[in-house]
């Protein structure tokens, strides 16, 4: 199965607490505090079937203390788009997380974003999602993967992504660094 993406609102000040929590989860992938509103937390999960996200996980997610409200993001059925990145091995870099929400407005005309997403130079990974949950937000986002050396470069990037998007799509590209 594709992954889903939740994001976390937690209380204030437990965003480590809740990542510890969620890293000892033999499903959870990934776990990291993230600066946005309103969510301070993003996991990447794996499961083998929605069955199990709904009878299993997502109860076992609520348990964990310090978490005021989870929001899902299902990854699309062959929406995995990857490319080996163009970079240099002895230059440090930093993993960024750059979301793209384009709401309902796509939702008649639905093209994949993350094989538009690759085509920026600088994006390694993109995964399209659809975001059920009308509490926080409803439709279609993209989410990328993009490592930069420096911020310029980083805005470099998201201005790239936000110029090839707004073409089809409303919405503006948030950015997050993960590492």
């Amino acid at each position: 199965m594709n992954p889903i993406f939740l994001w976390f609102i937690t209380n204030p000040g437990l965003e480590q607490t809740v990542i510890s929590e969620l890293k000892k989860k033999p499903f959870v992938k990934e776990a990291h505090e993230i600066f946005g509103v309103p969510y301070s937390v993003i996991a990447k999960i794996e499961v083998n079937s929605m069955d199990e996200f709904a009878r299993t996980i997502r109860p076992d997610m609520h348990k964990i203390s310090g978490l005021e409200a989870i929001a899902p993001a299902f990854v699309l059925d062959d929406s995995v788009q990857a490319k080996e990145p163009h970079r240099r091995e002895d230059v440090a870099r930093t993993t960024f997380l750059v979301t793209y929400h384009d709401g309902l407005f796509g939702v008649g005309k639905r093209e994949k974003m993350s094989k538009t997403l690759l085509e920026v130079n600088g994006v390694t990974k993109a995964y399209d999602l659809f975001t059920p949950d009308m509490s926080i937000h409803l439709g279609w986002t993209a989410i990328s993967v993009v490592e930069a050396q420096n911020q310029r470069e980083l805005d470099d990037i998201v201005r790239r992504i936000h110029d090839k998007l707004r073409r089809k799509y409303v919405g503006a590209p948030h950015v997050t660094r993960l590492h």
